[in-house]
């Protein structure tokens, strides 16, 4: 617990303060690696924002959320990460092919979730 509250408190040190996101970024990667689920994907999730608003850097953003869905498939916001990361393939990258890739890879692995029903509409609709 103190571990996790240090890395932490450095990640915002970093972010809010010394204005160094990628930094940022780096230790919320570390906190996903060393500590487990409900921690690792809150820092994950904080780290694809920073990658998208202060970076503008979709491919890292993509790599953060990715890393949630397969990761951590059971937890409850994988479908949801992973269908964002189908999103900006379609509407920031502008790669249709890549984001119906992932679409499909959405509604194969969460398919009972609401998301795997939209993205199989997604998918439909990019075709």
């Amino acid at each position: 617990e103190d571990a996790f509250k240090a890395y932490q408190h450095q990640a915002l040190l970093y972010h809010d303060y010394l204005r160094q996101p990628r930094a940022a970024v780096k230790i919320y990667q570390r906190i996903a690696a060393e500590f487990p689920e409900p921690q690792a994907v809150a820092a994950l999730q904080t780290a694809a924002v920073i990658a998208r608003k202060d970076l503008k850097d979709y491919e890292l953003e993509i790599e953060l959320r990715s890393k949630i869905g397969n990761d951590f498939p059971e937890s409850k916001v994988a479908p949801e990460e992973m269908y964002a990361v189908a999103q900006i393939y379609e509407s920031d990258l502008r790669d249709i092919a890549r984001a119906i890739r992932a679409y499909r890879d959405v509604s194969s692995k969460f398919i009972d979730s609401k998301y795997g029903d939209k993205a199989r509409d997604r998918v439909n609709k990019l075709r």
